[in-house]
């Protein structure tokens, strides 16, 4: 998964970088039968040097075999796993055989060099950060930046390191009880399954894989792998619940899926009416949205040039309303990295120009994955700053007023661990959410989905009024349907909400200590009204209505 262009030296560190050398196998078979030393090393580093990890890895395991004491295959055996991000122990046991030879005077890609760079140390240290053994981490951090200097192009990174190790001793010491639990078959496979977008209710899970899927001839993945990794192009999926059994049903691939490209699932709006998609067209990420039409979706539409540009979008969520949108950009105006921008809707329903959410949510590492809870309020997002874990942790903050957000917490440990912790969301009762790890706890894959039961509501005091208008005979809602929702002690302050066209669903959010009405409209005429009146302290509560509009003829 590529969540977001690579602009930093720790998403090189901790993830797969980009592959860019189609992986031959027969090449690999040439070099084990007939391919010197020399001839093996100069291929491994070349690849290396090109991002193409998946296939020098292949080599370095020959090549350590042939000479078990040389201490730079040993290294570079070593990065290999590091950089493809698996196999932590194997990464440990090569890297810290090559600590025992290192020179300062490493000759860097030469293949009768048998000692070990100095970077050694760095990738020694993620090795035990990843194998949680945060001492020996820090001692390496530190090592290397005393001995290989501030100029070493590391430099930066094991300092970035350094504090993730110190911020993950100390959460780990601070561990949440959360109840953590791997969803499973059949959304989770033998495959990478991540980037879930839960509908509010938590009926409905989009989510994106690169499983086989042979079933219809149509989307066949049969024999067709992207040529930089070996794997299947990621397909966004489709589950629902069971609402008696609580399971999962098999995955459908959603109709637009394409098994020569990749499409991966963004998020989804609180009733599924919506679905962001993040399509790559000449290697540029952007934002595309897929709208449904009965039980059908439509092709993604590139959405408006406001929101894409000419670099990486890849993250994006919507409020309950619809009226505001985040996404997120590594345009270069920003912080840095990949950071997290606003676009409100005008009134005649395009969108404003994007807004930086800031330095207080953005920083100068990446943050990726926002999620915006329907109380409006409240942002979940991950990020791989200084105070994250290792690779990306999952924060929250707070929106203050229209322009101030509260300094973001992280969540803590286990739901975050060393790995990543991305595509994090919640339920509208902010108990219980879902998100996508590499952290491997009953993992059936690379990547799975998890669902997590949280300690504590992590949500503001709110209520959700949310239901549907159910015409007769599943016919379509008129043109023109407003529900205004307004303060009965507040002299025309009132909020305008539609439903949703296709279904008639709407939610929204109540403020305690106030009494609202809400009224129905069409045309300005009102055809259905009641008051709510919401208590102080009332913590999170949940108002179900249903507008039945059989025999109501609207157009009178």
């Amino acid at each position: 998964m590529k969540m977001c262009k690579a602009v930093s030296i720790l998403i090189i560190v901790f993830s797969v970088g980009v592959l860019n050398a189609q992986i031959n196998h027969e090449i690999l078979k040439e070099l084990k039968e007939e391919g010197s030393f020399k001839m093996k090393f100069k291929k491994a580093y070349t690849l290396m040097d090109k991002g193409n990890f998946e296939f020098a890895i292949e080599i370095w395991k020959m090549l350590v075999i042939e000479q078990p004491q040389n201490y730079n295959i040993n290294y570079q055996l070593g990065e290999c796993y590091i950089q493809l991000g698996k196999d932590k122990l194997n990464a440990l046991k090569y890297l810290d055989k090559a600590e025992q030879k290192i020179s300062k005077d490493f000759q860097d890609g030469e293949s009768d060099e048998n000692e070990a760079p100095i970077e050694t140390k760095f990738y020694l240290g993620i090795a035990y950060h990843l194998n949680s053994e945060f001492d020996k981490a820090i001692e390496r951090f530190q090592s290397f930046r005393r001995k290989g200097g501030k100029y070493n192009k590391l430099y930066d990174a094991a300092g970035l390191a350094l504090a993730q190790s110190e911020k993950a001793k100390v959460l780990m010491k601070e561990k949440r009880n959360y109840l953590i639990t791997n969803i499973g078959e059949p959304v989770n496979s033998e495959f990478s399954d991540y980037n879930p977008a839960v509908t509010a209710d938590g009926n409905m899970i989009f989510f994106t894989s690169k499983r086989d899927h042979f079933e219809l001839p149509a989307f066949s993945n049969k024999g067709i792998t992207n040529p930089e990794d070996g794997k299947h192009f990621e397909n966004v999926f489709v589950s629902y619940r069971n609402l008696h059994s609580g399971d999962w049903s098999k995955p459908e691939i959603m109709s637009f899926c394409s098994p020569n490209s990749n499409q991966a699932s963004i998020s989804t709006s609180p009733d599924g009416q919506f679905l962001f998609i993040k399509m790559e067209v000449k290697n540029i990420a952007n934002l595309y949205l897929s709208e449904r039409d009965g039980q059908k979706y439509s092709d993604p539409v590139l959405m408006v040039e406001n929101i894409n540009s000419k670099s990486w979008e890849t993250g994006a969520t919507i409020s309950a309303d619809g009226e505001t949108f985040y996404f997120v950009s590594d345009r270069p105006e920003g912080y840095g990295g990949g950071d997290i921008y606003r676009c409100k809707q005008l009134p005649n329903g395009e969108w404003a120009l994007p807004t930086n959410l800031g330095s207080s949510i953005n920083s100068e590492y990446d943050e990726i994955c926002p999620f915006i809870h329907p109380d409006g309020k409240t942002l979940f997002f991950s990020s791989n700053n200084r105070e994250s874990m290792g690779g990306f942790d999952v924060f929250q903050s707070i929106r203050e007023s229209d322009t101030i957000w509260s300094k973001p917490g992280n969540l803590g440990y286990p739901l975050n661990t060393v790995d990543h912790d991305v595509s994090f969301s919640t339920m509208a009762d902010g108990k219980t959410g879902y998100f996508s790890s590499e952290m491997g706890v009953n993992g059936l894959g690379h990547q799975d989905i998890y669902k997590v039961d949280l300690d504590t509501v992590v949500i503001e005091q709110v209520s959700i009024l949310k239901g549907y208008i159910e015409m007769e005979d599943k016919k379509k809602l008129p043109a023109g349907i407003l529900i205004t929702v307004s303060d009965v002690n507040l002299d025309g302050d009132y909020q305008e909400f539609k439903p949703n066209k296709r279904t008639g669903s709407y939610i929204f959010t109540l403020a305690p200590c106030n009494e609202y009405l809400v009224q129905y409209t069409l045309k300005d005429a009102v055809f259905n009204e009641y008051q709510i009146k919401v208590p102080c302290n009332s913590g999170y509560q949940e108002i179900q209505k249903v507008i039945n509009l059989k025999g109501v003829k609207l157009d009178k």
